[in-house]
Formats: structure tokens, sequence, C-alpha cells
């Protein structure tokens, strides 16, 4: 039976097209053989295709990767405790991760194994009173969900009873600051007006006077003038004759005035 044309036609662009897909697929292996380490070759001599390369190298990089990794999840997902600083909801996606990651290497993680890893990274964190009393003291049948709602539950009414607590804190501190601000200002301005000023017993000290001083009335040491125990003694001293120069003159000249006064007494009277 002869061959029509559009047949032949289009046997020609298949034919076409397996040859650019030939020319691409041992391009793809060119690259995938030179980025290899030697001793990988023997695993991919059979390989006919960059798919079937592929696979070799997917099967020894990752899945056999993969059974060796398995046991580091497990360590980890029973020795992964709580900080108390990350958020609960993060701790939980935590051990959600690996055991999806386990589950892909091969495997099957039980929900109750999940339960169990995470209940023991509470053991001494601040919430495992609270879960021990709702959820352990109880003999309840534990799910993941009822653990999961359970704990972030707890959390988020521990972290908001943190939270006001702070913000109480913070405020008195704010109104002691306040409050000694305010005292401050008032101390340098002076007391207010109606107020007196408390002082402690003993914080300030008699005054004295200087015992250098010299007293300008009795001409002794350790007194001011105006506190001279001497000072009437010295008055009289200086009412009596001869006290000093000065009221000698005064004296003298007293007693000149007065015989002129009685010499011109007694020219009136003769007179």
């Amino acid at each position: 039976m002869p061959v029509s044309f559009p047949d032949y036609k289009a046997w020609i662009a298949e034919k076409k097209e397996y040859l650019e897909w030939l020319q691409s697929d041992s391009a793809a292996m060119g690259l995938m053989r030179g980025t290899i380490e030697f001793r990988q070759c023997e695993h991919i001599v059979n390989a006919s295709s960059s798919k079937d390369l592929w696979d070799c190298l997917h099967s020894i990089h990752v899945t056999q990767r993969q059974g060796i990794n398995v046991h580091y999840y497990y360590q980890e997902l029973y020795i992964k405790k709580w900080d108390e600083q990350t958020m609960m909801s993060d701790h939980i996606g935590s051990f959600l991760y690996l055991r999806r990651r386990i589950n892909d290497s091969g495997q099957t993680l039980d929900d109750i194994h999940v339960i169990h890893a995470i209940l023991l990274s509470l053991l001494h964190s601040s919430l495992w009173d609270i879960v021990k009393q709702n959820l352990l003291d109880k003999g309840m049948a534990l799910t993941l969900d009822i653990v999961t709602a359970e704990l972030l539950s707890v959390h988020n009414r521990t972290e908001r009873e943190r939270i006001l607590d702070e913000m109480e804190k913070r405020q008195k501190s704010d109104q002691m600051a306040l409050i000694a601000k305010s005292s401050l200002n008032s101390s340098a301005r002076g007391s207010t007006p109606g107020t007196k000023k408390k002082f402690k017993k003993g914080k300030f000290k008699p005054w004295k006077q200087p015992t250098d001083t010299t007293c300008h009335n009795c001409g002794e040491k350790g007194h001011w003038s105006s506190d001279c125990p001497k000072k009437g003694e010295s008055r009289d001293d200086h009412s009596k004759p001869g006290g000093s120069a000065h009221i000698a003159i005064q004296s003298s000249g007293s007693r000149e005035v007065g015989k002129m006064l009685m010499a011109a007494g007694s020219n009136c009277e003769v007179g």
C-alpha cells in the first residue's frame, strides 16, 4: 500500500522532533555526567536517557541519604526542648516537620510518638504543671489535636497574663518616676506656701562662734563685741575720770565752761 503524502509529511515532522529530543537528551546527560564524582559512575553506567540518569542519582543522594538521616530525625524528635522564648505554634510545627521528614524517608511515625515527644519537651518548663493537671492527671485519651489545642490555649493565656503584669509594672515605675521628678522640681523651687519643710533630727549641726575672733570692746578673743560679757562694765569705766584721753579732755573742758558761767553770773549780780 503506497504511503500518502500527508502521512509522509507527518512522519518527517515526528522524526525531526525525535532527533531534536535525542540531541537535547544527550546534552543533558553530558552535563550530568560532568558534574558527578568518578566513584559514582558505576551507578549510572546502564542509564540510557537523562531521566534514567536522574533517577539513579536521586536514589543515591536522596533516598539512601534519607535512610541515614532518619536516625537523626528521631534523635532530634526526642531531645528537642522548649526554651520558653519560642512561640508554642512554632514549637509544635517543628515536631510536625520532623514527622513529615521521617514519613518521607519511608517510615511511618504514629501520632502517639509525636504527642509523647511534645510533652517531654515541656518537662522542665513553666507550663509542665498546667499541662500535667489538664491532660495527664485526668486520664483522658490523648490525640494530637487535643494536645496541640490545649498547649496553644495554655500558652496564649500565660503569655497574655505576662504582658498584663509587665504593663502594670511599667505603669507603676512611670508613676514613681513622675513623683520623684515632681519632688525634685518642688525642692528646686523651694517650699510651697502653706507647707513646712521637714528636717530630720540631727541632720543640721548647731552653729558655733569661731574662737579666733577678737572683741573690740574688751580686747579678748573668743567672742564679738555684740556678745561681750563686759559690755556694761566698759561703759562705767568710760564715765570715770582718767578712763581715756578723750574723756579727760571732755571733763576739763566742761570745768572751764562752768567757771566762765559762774563768773558771768557774779558780774551780773554786782551790776
